[in-house]
């Protein structure tokens, strides 16, 4: 994934922002802050024939202050803390530190947000949260209370939890409320009575009186866009000292942790639930912050870091499509463009490609001839990974329990599979070439010599079954570490499974794989007769995409923060060494 800023707007006479919230459906941006701040923005986007999509240039299409909450007198001017969208009804909920919340509508006719209901109890708002139908919203106070409002403006109910309060999120079905404590709790209540159910098990930060666990905010994805992987987490809790602990719901007992290493402002899922963006900051040096979004994959895997100029990015918002962040910063709106890793390839005058259906839990694997315009479409489950190369493209998925595999599935251009092969190396990094087949975790390496037999269109249902045939290919395994390369039969049992110096990319061509680990240490390797180790060079930073020239004497890397570099590499065993020919910043 790459993440990269394009725009920047400035707020009028510097007013600091607090929150910001994207209207998924109709581009809506509101943003709050000091003094009584509330805008709405919109953009608007002036596509040609060269640019189009998030890389079009964009304009302030719509910009209204809304002044609900800047008194008269201009004196008792309050801070807007939190707003948030009721996008099926196309509302927008403000809250300030008087304990105002006022609900707004837009008027057609007018072109203008308009007030349309207020509430007021004269205590602090701590959030609130509309249910994802939109038919609900939850407000919680500092001093416990909670109500639970209609669209309409009805009261539901209310009570006091006698507890001070900072989160709620409501579950995705809108059965339950999640409410989050002053303490670092978080407690599931029924969302139609109130009634405290149970404590959620919190792993990721320790229990004493000693530690702040400050909340920083409770994102529950809703299954909007469907569940890709219905195994994986999708509820994130997050502790403003950096731990997130996400969950498959809320009696999961194996949660994924993890210590992002920043303070955390605000987390967010994306539309899909398939990337967890953390809003915050971290301290360079003493009394210098540097804004920062981290990105995470629901099982943990950290994705990408982008660094933010300011004192920290204070809250996140993303865009309907998943594919641009919005991001709070000081007295600035910074606008981000995502590109995702997307599931595609090339071969044999045919575009393979993945995408999910809302209705299917399945990938839908579609092999296109843009020669022909014939497509052929194959639904897989658990796609965990797809490459292309010469005439084949290789399929990665995982197998059910309770003997859980990895399989490895090569296809013709038409999506009938050829060959099928178990293994046991978790595939977080794959490469495929003519003759071999790479897969990687985060220090096992898995390489396969496959030599493609005719066309057998039962393969898919076998490898479903578990039954597969054994042959006489080579395959190799080898721990990065030990770096012991040793001939395997099918599904050979792994060894060592961590390792303090983890694969972060590789390559492979006809000739050549390479690997780069999170050290900068770079691995080569010979595919020529067998797997043979040629030597290693250290790059100094962590790359995140990196290839090799035919004959492996010139090295490009482009590293986890954007930057582009060449690199000579010498031809002698076996360590060759590097030298920095190009680098561009």
């Amino acid at each position: 994934m790459w993440v990269y800023l394009n725009k920047k707007v400035s707020i009028p006479n510097g007013l600091r922002l607090n929150n910001i919230s994207w209207n998924g459906y109709h581009g809506w941006i509101a943003c709050a802050g000091e003094q009584g701040l509330l805008k709405v923005l919109k953009l608007e986007t002036k596509s040609d024939s060269h640019h189009r999509g998030v890389t079009a240039p964009t304009t302030l299409e719509f910009n209204q202050t809304l002044y609900g909450h800047i008194a008269k007198n201009k004196v008792d001017q309050s801070q807007v803390f939190k707003v948030c969208w009721n996008e099926e009804h196309d509302k927008l909920t403000s809250s300030d530190a008087n304990g105002l919340i006022i609900v707004w509508m837009y008027k057609k006719h007018k072109k203008e947000w308009i007030a349309d209901m207020e509430n007021n109890r004269d205590t602090v708002v701590n959030d609130f949260k509309w249910s994802s139908d939109g038919q609900k919203i939850c407000i919680v106070y500092e001093d416990g209370a909670v109500i639970v409002g209609s669209v309409g403006g009805d009261r539901n109910w209310g009570k006091s939890l006698m507890v001070k309060l900072t989160s709620v999120e409501w579950s995705p079905d809108g059965r339950y409320l999640l409410f989050g404590t002053a303490g670092g709790e978080v407690w599931l209540v029924d969302s139609n009575s109130g009634a405290k159910l149970h404590s959620l098990q919190i792993q990721c930060v320790e229990r004493n009186q000693n530690t702040s666990n400050e909340i920083a905010g409770i994102d529950w994805y809703d299954g909007r866009e469907g569940y890709p992987d219905l195994n994986a987490p999708t509820l994130a809790i997050c502790y403003k000292n950096g731990r997130c602990q996400l969950m498959r719901g809320d009696l999961d007992d194996d949660p994924v942790l993890i210590d992002s290493g920043m303070f955390i402002n605000e987390p967010k899922w994306n539309p899909s639930g398939t990337i967890l963006a953390l809003a915050g900051h971290q301290e360079a040096e003493p009394g210098k912050l540097v804004g920062l979004v981290q990105f995470y994959t629901p099982y943990g895997n950290h994705v990408k870091t982008l660094k933010v100029p300011g004192n920290g990015v204070k809250s996140l918002t993303w865009e309907g499509s998943g594919l641009r962040l919005a991001l709070a910063v000081d007295a600035n709106i910074f606008f981000a463009n995502i590109r995702p890793e997307y599931k595609w390839g090339y071969f044999s005058k045919t575009l393979v490609y993945s995408y999910t259906k809302i209705e299917r839990p399945e990938h839908c694997v579609v092999f296109y001839n843009h020669k022909t315009g014939q497509k052929f479409i194959k639904y897989i489950k658990r796609l965990l990974a797809l490459e292309a190369s010469s005439d084949h493209c290789v399929l990665l998925t995982k197998t059910e329990t309770p003997k859980e595999s990895y399989v490895i599935i090569i296809c013709n251009s038409i999506g009938s599979p050829v060959e099928t092969k178990f293994q046991a190396v978790e595939p977080k990094f794959v490469s495929m070439t003519k003759y071999h087949v790479i897969v990687s975790s985060d220090c096992n390496v898995y390489v396969w010599n496959y030599r493609p037999k005719q066309s057998d269109s039962n393969l898919i249902d076998v490898y479903i079954s578990g039954s597969h045939k054994k042959n006489d290919e080579n395959q190799y395994l080898f721990n990065i570490d030990e770096n012991k390369i040793r001939k395997i039969e099918d599904e050979a049992k792994l060894g060592i499974t961590t390792t303090s110096d983890a694969i972060c990319c590789i390559f492979a061509n006809e000739r050549f794989l390479v690997i780069a680990r999170e050290s900068g240490i770079v691995n080569v390797y010979s595919l020529s007769q067998s797997l043979t180790f040629i030597g290693s060079a250290d790059i100094q930073t962590r790359a995140q995409k990196i290839a090799v020239n035919s004959d492996c004497t010139k090295m490009s890397v482009i590293d986890i923060n954007g930057n582009f570099n060449v690199f000579q590499v010498s031809a002698s065993p076996p360590s060759p060494e590097k030298k920095k020919k190009k680098g561009m910043q």
